[in-house]
């Protein structure tokens, strides 16, 4: 170090100087890594899906309670040709009856089904 006049404030300058311009230098890069990279996806909040898992649970207990004050043929008839997607005619012939019969049998449960859901959103059967 040279002092110039017996001080150290060009040196000192100069090093600030410096510092400044590498702060700037890292900050650049810092600026287009992160351009390059992107932003994260948003997380989506965990208690949203925990309520809405919640909701969906309480419907479904709803839907199976329902289910079980059904006549046997028509829980059959709702469980073949509804949920797992036989056709009618094919449940006619696993159930041994007429394929108009299970049509009715659908359409009665799904009626009823429907009844009940109307009372549970309105508050009527509490």
């Amino acid at each position: 170090m040279r002092l110039e006049r017996d001080s150290a404030l060009p040196w000192l300058l100069a090093v600030a100087t410096n510092v400044v311009r590498n702060g700037q230098r890292s900050l650049g890069r810092r600026l287009r890594t992160l351009r390059r990279v992107g932003e994260e996806p948003p997380v989506p909040d965990h208690a949203d899906l925990v309520a809405e898992r919640l909701d969906d649970q309480r419907r479904m207990r709803e839907v199976l309670a329902a289910v079980a004050e059904l006549p046997r043929n028509e829980r059959e008839a709702l469980a073949l040709c509804v949920w797992s997607g036989v056709s009618y005619a094919d449940a006619a012939a696993v159930l041994g009856i007429t394929e108009s019969s299970v049509r009715a049998r659908v359409s009665k449960a799904k009626s009823k089904l429907q009844q009940h859901r109307e009372l549970v959103h309105t508050g009527e059967d509490r």
